[in-house]
């Protein structure tokens, strides 16, 4: 046995930890990873498509959000919170659905990601989850939508709420867009990690 083949053995069993369970879990997980293939490709072409299509986008629409305002004499908030809304409850929708229609139609393509052997939940327990998706469906609609508007409108009646730069040269181009959007999933993920933790 070579020494690459030794670690590689050394790293499986303690991944395992010698329980069986685990040690399915990590080989299911590794094949997954071998397999990706197709995958891979369709997340680089939407990563793509949503850094270098989205600036493209809103330099096309941005002139019509512009005369919307300017005819609706609407100020910065209400168009903050109105696209705001209808953006994040329209991503959130559409993303949804989708995996909808790949759980609900269960294509082999799909399922063969899946990283363990148990029945999808609905199938174990169909009442316990259609009780779980209408409390899921309720806290996501008021966090998304109640809680936001709440705070933006308490710190625009403060004065605290910080006014960007609406004007069509001021978009983002793509190099800025996939750097700010690291940025804040990296604070992101840092912040729910340790409130995670500290919850514990």
């Amino acid at each position: 046995m070579t020494l690459s083949e030794a670690r590689k053995k050394s790293l499986s069993s303690r991944a395992g930890g010698g329980d069986p369970l685990c040690s399915s879990f990590v080989r299911k997980e590794k094949s997954r990873y071998e397999r990706k293939g197709y995958g891979l490709f369709f997340a680089a072409a939407i990563a793509l498509t949503f850094f270098f299509g989205v600036p493209e986008l809103g330099r096309h629409l941005w002139p019509y959000l512009l005369a919307w305002q300017e005819a609706n004499n609407l100020s910065y908030t209400a168009v903050l919170l109105t696209v705001g809304t209808i953006l994040h409850n329209g991503i959130h929708l559409g993303a949804n659905l989708t995996y909808w229609v790949f759980y609900h139609f269960e294509f082999p393509f799909i399922e063969r990601y899946k990283s363990n052997d148990n029945p999808w939940p609905w199938y174990e327990n169909p009442e316990r989850w259609h009780t779980l998706v209408r409390k899921s469906i309720a806290v996501l609609l008021f966090n998304a939508n109640v809680l936001p508007t709440a705070m933006i409108l308490l710190l625009d009646r403060l004065g605290a709420l910080e006014h960007h730069s609406m004007a069509l040269e001021d978009l983002p181009d793509p190099l800025t867009l996939a750097l700010e959007i690291t940025f804040f999933m990296v604070v992101e993920d840092f912040f729910f990690y340790w409130t995670h933790r500290l919850l514990h």
